[in-house]
């Protein structure tokens, strides 16, 4: 826990804010061991995603397959309306209830039984691998601005306590969501 409450502190003197989640996020994935997060901002009911952080190359990888299709407003999944909610973690945005499960291993024992959301097939087909734990977080903010973090793990479960959860959620407000103020990420 020493390292999360040095954390804090730093954030606030990072000198480009963009450098904020890919520095969280290598933190917050070494120690609870998670692999794999990106961040999704709300954009006209839509949830693209804006950034993200592998603890790995390969890691990096699945991102960059991520970023390139759900990271166009075209393709990202509306939380709301119509056509909402295309994915799961579109339900816990628009209740602004975090979601954890870490072990999914049982989820997919019971997937035939499960009918998954059009857009959810789509990036578990870009994934590749199953995940292990996942821990999503909505970001609702005073401001207006809000979205979500997805956290994953493949290799490992994850364990967090409430207490963890809560801090994680604590921390991932820091994150400054107006420096993030285009419609189409571009990809490098």
């Amino acid at each position: 826990y020493q390292t999360l409450l040095k954390i804090e502190p730093q954030l606030k003197k990072i000198e480009l804010k963009k450098n904020i989640y890919p520095f969280l996020m290598k933190h917050v994935n070494k120690l609870f061991h998670f692999e794999l997060s990106w961040l999704q901002k709300d954009i006209d009911q839509k949830l693209p995603i804006i950034d993200g952080y592998g603890s790995t190359e390969e890691m990096n990888k699945i991102f960059k397959k991520l970023i390139e299709f759900f990271g166009d407003i075209e393709n990202a999944p509306y939380h709301t309306g119509d056509k909402g909610p295309e994915m799961a973690c579109c339900i816990n945005y628009v209740n602004n209830s975090p979601f954890y499960m870490p072990d999914v291993f049982v989820l997919y024992k019971n997937m035939k039984n499960i009918k998954i959301p059009k857009k959810d097939e789509i990036a578990l087909k870009m994934v590749g691998k199953p995940f292990r734990s996942v821990l999503q977080l909505p970001i609702k903010k005073e401001d207006g601005d809000s979205g979500i973090i997805q956290m994953v793990s493949f290799t490992r479960k994850v364990i967090l306590t409430q207490l963890e959860i809560d801090f994680l959620l604590h921390l991932v407000r820091l994150i400054p969501l107006e420096i993030y103020n285009v419609k189409k990420q571009p990809v490098s």
